[in-house]
């Protein structure tokens, strides 16, 4: 059916030959697709939103609805269109035409009746249904297309997004990479050159494939390891059988899984020299024996970000970027098996285990572990799920260096854990807030709050995660994620204004005018006071105004909720001059954070339609007159003309990413780093 429509002329490579590509029309993908509806939409990727269709020869297609954020003309977007069209391989999902009308920018690729490998790989029921010869296969499979996109194809192409949900399934599951080449067409110009891809993931993949577990959503709960620190201890053990999936103990061939075991940990080692090439993968894949194979090393605590050093010394106020670590070498690190970390993990577990809403913020304390918490409302639990699988891509973490470490098996890694435990157990909502001391581990949960309960003990459990593989011993830090903040420190955290370390998010979008500034700090000065004079367990508030024609304007404020008014709105004035002014001026796009408060702000809503907050407890008592204090009151107001000037920023969503990138004037080398962070997975072995 495709051979019927229209053939279009593209350039070739270089402009050196033209070759005829199949060019859909519009109407008949309308058509097959059901004007693209909800019920042929088969998920959402990071490039646009994907639906089957069939046409009316009865063959089915895939079709990639492509975002509008690629900025290309048309004659460049058709001429990378016509170059991945050239990329051939069993391996490799099939591109079979494109349709650009009517402002569309369509691909259209052959159908995969199985859908993704992560749908059976992470499903109980399902993965049954993948034994030890078929993963070994999808193993085998996944590298051949990986190193013809490396070194056989003439584009020298580097998948930057290699995971489980990236790998189509035929009928006879048989793997077939897809999403090889969206990079190009999104203008990443340096993918073929860049010396700073690291190979972790396909060893990533490959673990999981053996364990049926995701990298990203593991959390050993005797002692919070990764996945990938978990496997290596168990090989360096010689228990790597331990790890397999339960399914395929009946018809796995131990020294296969071994070995894919050893590669996989070989592929994941922190020094990417160390990492074998994938054609070595293949040879090694082939071989019958592990004898020849290298010894790998113990893998990198976090594998998910690259990780930048400023050029610049980071200023008195405290404001940085993204990875940019505030705390580092200032507050100290705490040791394996030390109280601390047992402390530690004491909190993480008892955050994800949050069963009550609270308004999305949690504190808690355990030993000398201090811990906030605080989530985003408003997401349904099965998008949480998908948010916490994938590393989040808006974490960001700080890691107090100067406090000190503690020790494996310490006291404080007892109330630590303790603490996470707690937290990772809420049933009560309690409007999001949690605050927590064991011992000498102090903590604070905060959710935002229009999160429902699941979504927000979801996002602790993923920041626990991710703050004990980014702050390994470290008796204080604090991580930041999409719906929830986590803070834990052996210093009391409770009723305590915290503005720094202080970081910010923004997009690379269009600049904002002067109405666009004036509107937002008319709309942020209101949010701001309703958040303040909130009462002792609440202390949020969202909305939206009007911009020109149709578009409209949506924020957030949220403070901790033991703050006085006072702070709270001295912490929102901070994050305003001490976050947007000297990050994002003039943006349409930002999120800045600080321990006790955030703002956030986007053309788009962002907020969960609907959201209801049980009106919390009027404040009393002593916390009552606190707040009515004048002195307090003095800080608060902040001119609505000085907020129009300062507040310039919003968050443009890219169909389900952000492209983020640091205020500071750095180098080349900084601008490839933001570029490895656009994706969560990459790869060049």
């Amino acid at each position: 059916m495709v051979n019927e429509h229209s053939r279009e002329t593209f350039n070739g490579e270089n402009g050196e030959r033209s070759q005829e590509f199949p060019s859909i029309q519009l109407d008949v993908l309308h058509a097959a697709t059901n004007h693209f509806s909800d019920e042929n939409k088969l998920g959402q990727g990071g490039f646009g939103p994907v639906y089957k269709g069939t046409l009316a020869d009865g063959k089915e297609i895939a079709v990639k609805r492509l975002s509008e954020t690629s900025s290309q003309g048309l004659v460049e977007f058709k001429n990378e269109i016509m170059l991945i069209a050239k990329l051939q391989h069993r391996n490799l999902v099939r591109l079979l035409g494109c349709c650009l009308e009517k402002n569309e920018k369509l691909l259209v690729y052959e159908f995969m009746p199985n859908k993704s490998l992560d749908v059976f790989l992470f499903d109980s029921k399902l993965a049954a249904q993948l034994d030890w010869q078929k993963r070994f296969n999808i193993i085998k499979g996944i590298a051949r297309g990986i190193l013809y996109l490396h070194e056989d194809s003439r584009l020298k192409i580097i998948h930057r997004d290699l995971k489980a949900s990236n790998v189509l399934l035929d009928h006879e599951m048989n793997p077939k990479i897809s999403d090889f080449g969206m990079a190009r067409i999104f203008e990443d110009k340096n993918e073929a050159n860049t010396n700073r891809v690291v190979g972790t993931y396909f060893g990533v993949l490959l673990l999981e494939i053996i364990s049926g577990k995701k990298n990203n959503g593991f959390h050993h709960l005797e002692h919070g390891e990764s996945l990938l620190t978990f496997a290596w201890k168990l090989w360096s053990k010689g228990e790597g059988m331990e790890l397999i999936d339960q399914v395929l103990v009946p018809s796995c061939v131990a020294s296969e899984v071994l070995k894919c075991i050893h590669i996989g940990l070989l592929c994941v080692q922190e020094d990417p020299a160390d990492r074998p090439t994938m054609s070595s993968v293949i040879f090694m894949l082939a071989s019958d024996s592990t004898r020849t194979l290298l010894c790998p090393s113990e893998p990198a605590f976090s594998v998910g970000r690259a990780i930048a050093k400023p050029t610049e010394p980071i200023s008195d106020d405290g404001v940085f970027s993204v990875n940019e670590r505030y705390w580092a070498n200032i507050i100290g690190n705490y040791t394996a098996n030390s109280a601390y970390e047992r402390d530690l993990n004491s909190i993480f577990k008892e955050i994800t285990s949050i069963t009550k809403s609270n308004y999305g913020f949690y504190s808690n304390k355990v030993g000398e572990v201090n811990a906030m918490a605080l989530c985003r409302a408003g997401l349904t639990f099965t998008f949480l799920v998908t948010f916490a699988i994938s590393f989040d891509p808006y974490f960001l973490h700080s890691c107090a260096n100067n406090i000190g470490n503690y020790t494996a098996n310490s006291a404080y890694e007892r109330d630590l854990n303790t603490i996470f435990k707690q937290i990772t157990s809420i049933t009560k909502s309690n409007y999001g807030f949690y605050s927590k001391k064991v011992g000498e581990v102090n903590a604070m949960a905060l959710c935002r709050a229009d999160v429902k309960l699941d979504v927000c003990t979801g996002c602790l459990n993923e920041t626990i995660s991710r703050v004990k593989l980014d702050c390994p011993n470290n008796k204080e830090a604090i991580g930041w994620s999409a719906d929830c903040t986590l803070r834990y420190s052996n210093t009391n955290l409770s009723e305590k204004l915290e503005i720094n370390p202080q970081t910010c998010l923004y997009n690379t979008g269009s600049t904002a005018d002067e109405y666009f500034q004036l509107r937002l700090g008319e709309l942020l000065s209101d949010l701001r006071n309703k958040a303040a004079s909130g009462g002792a367990l609440l202390k949020y508030a969202a909305g939206n105004s009007s911009l020109r024609a149709s578009e409209r304007l949506y924020a957030l404020v949220q403070c901790t909720p033991d703050l006085s008014e006072g702070d709270c709105n001295h912490c929102l004035d901070k994050a305003a001059t001490n976050g947007i002014l000297r990050c994002c001026l003039k943006q349409r796009g930002c999120r800045v954070l600080s321990p006790s408060c955030n703002l956030r702000f986007e053309t788009y809503p962002f907020v969960e339609a609907g959201a209801e907050f049980p009106p919390p407890p009027s404040p009393s008592g002593d916390r009552q007159k606190e707040e009515e204090e004048p002195n307090k009151s003095k800080r608060t107001p902040v001119l609505v003309a000085s907020l129009s000037v300062i507040f310039g920023v919003a968050v443009v969503s890219i169909s389900g990413f952000l492209i983020w990138k640091r205020r500071n004037n750095q180098d080349t080398e900084y601008r490839e780093i933001q570029l490895l962070d656009l994706v969560e997975g990459r790869i060049d072995m």
